[in-house]
């Protein structure tokens, strides 16, 4: 993004790639479970937040079926920017979600195979039946 502002108003630039900004709020955290939808698959996730980012987002990695996106009034989520993928989905988000990690190797290799056990995607699914409710 364009700058970080801390409570207080000070502002430190940022690298300006996107046309965003983040304000931090260090007197509480916001935490929140959530799924967004990348490519016709359902993330899943949660976040542990002390900023929220505002402004505009025209590449977005997630379009938010529950939970906030960027902040708790924006309905998209990270940056997906060619080969670039950003979010603040913690999990971890690879193993939580194995036809997104699926997805990302075979970005690398075209011939790969999946190797996702049954157990993993009933895990998944489950998740994402509990999520939402």
């Amino acid at each position: 993004g364009e700058y970080i502002e801390n409570p207080k108003g000070e502002k430190t630039r940022c690298l300006g790639f996107y046309q965003y900004h983040s304000k931090q709020f260090l007197k509480l955290r916001y935490n929140d479970c959530s799924v967004g939808e990348f490519n016709g698959m359902k993330i899943v996730g949660f976040k542990n937040l002390l900023s929220h980012s505002y402004g505009e987002n025209p590449k977005p990695f997630l379009s938010m079926t529950k939970g906030a996106g960027m902040n708790p009034d924006c309905s998209v989520e990270g940056i997906h920017d060619n080969n670039l993928f950003a979010t603040y989905h913690t999990g971890p988000i690879l193993p939580l979600n194995p036809q997104f990690a699926d997805y990302l190797i075979r970005l690398v290799d075209e011939s790969y195979e999946s190797v996702t056990l049954e157990y993993e995607e009933k895990a998944y699914e489950s998740r994402l039946m509990e999520l939402l409710k």
